[in-house]
């Protein structure tokens, strides 16, 4: 977790276990805004459940990225529970140009649990993921274009 802070952004966030257990379809956390290689994404986690017995947290996090014109937003949503046993480095979720985000659950007491969301480069994600076609050819389009304004230097 320490190598993806580093190389990204994080938040943190404490869930109220007690409150989340006296309300039905879970409780929504404090948004947080991040940036990125100049990509701004806002993101939303929404706890849904939780079990004391074997310490896991389920979550819904949403992530939006404006887009332009301005009024296009893409959206990621994926739903999914964190233990202590989840690596982010291979249990993240997939972003658009070759980022990805990843909760982490770092604490679970009687009556509340932290979390932690980290938004990082994929170049840092496992090993076993292999980057779609379009990320290949985005990524050869920006060497290709940062080698053309090197020569003109």
């Amino acid at each position: 977790m320490l190598v993806l802070e580093g190389a990204g952004k994080k938040f943190d966030r404490t869930i109220d276990l007690e409150t989340l257990w006296k309300t039905p379809g879970g409780i929504p956390l404090e948004e947080a805004t991040l940036t990125l290689e100049n990509i701004k994404r806002d993101f939303r986690i929404f706890v849904i459940e939780a079990h004391s017995k074997t310490k896991e947290v389920k979550v819904r996090l949403e992530i939006r990225t404006p887009k332009e014109p301005p009024a296009e937003v893409e959206t990621n949503v994926a739903e999914f529970w964190v233990g202590f046993f989840d690596f982010p480095i291979i249990d993240n979720t997939r972003l658009s140009s070759d980022q990805r985000c990843a909760v982490v659950l770092t604490a679970f007491g009687e009556s509340s649990a932290d979390i932690t969301a980290i938004y990082f480069p994929g170049s840092y994600a496992s090993l076993k993921e292999k980057p779609y076609y379009q990320e290949v050819v985005q990524n050869l389009l920006k060497a290709n274009q940062f080698l053309g304004e090197n020569k003109t230097r």
